[in-house]
C-alpha cells in the first residue's frame, strides 16, 4: 500500500511539472549585442522557432529547434552602427505550434562616430580701458 501511494504522488507530482510548463509564457532576450546574442526560454520543447531580429531597416531571420528544456541560444553576428542607431531594436520568437513572443530595447541613445558637432568657441573676453 505504501508504494502504491508513493507511484500516486509522484505521478501527481509529474502531471503537475508538465501543467506547469504548458501555462509557462514563453520569454526572448538579448543576452549580448556584440556580437548579437538571443536566449529564449519557457518555448515547448523540440518545435521550431523562426527567430526574427529588426535592427533599423535590417531584418535578420534564424530558424532553430527548441531544446527539451524549453530553451534554446541563437546568433546574429555583428549589428553596423547604422543598423544599431536608426530604430527601434526587436525581437520577435514564432514558433510552429504555441505562443510566440516580442521584445523590444529603448531606443539608443547613439554617439556620432565622428564626433559631437563643433561649435565655435567665444573669443577671449575683452575689458574697454578709458
Amino acid at each position: 500500500m505504501r508504494g502504491t501511494a508513493c507511484v500516486a504522488v509522484l505521478c501527481l507530482a509529474a502531471v503537475a511539472a508538465a501543467g506547469a510548463r504548458t501555462n509557462a509564457t514563453p520569454t526572448i532576450r538579448f543576452t549580448d549585442l556584440s556580437p548579437v546574442q538571443v536566449k529564449g526560454t519557457q518555448f515547448l520543447p523540440g518545435v521550431t522557432v523562426r527567430v526574427v531580429l529588426h535592427a533599423g531597416a535590417s531584418k535578420r531571420v534564424r530558424t532553430i529547434r527548441v531544446s527539451t528544456g524549453g530553451t534554446f541560444t541563437v546568433g546574429f553576428g555583428t549589428l553596423s552602427q547604422q543598423e544599431k542607431c536608426n530604430g527601434t531594436l526587436s525581437l520577435a520568437a514564432m514558433p510552429a505550434r504555441g505562443t510566440g513572443t516580442v521584445y523590444r530595447l529603448p531606443t539608443p541613445a547613439c554617439i556620432d562616430p565622428h564626433g559631437p558637432p563643433t561649435t565655435s568657441a567665444p573669443g577671449p573676453a575683452t575689458r574697454k580701458t578709458d
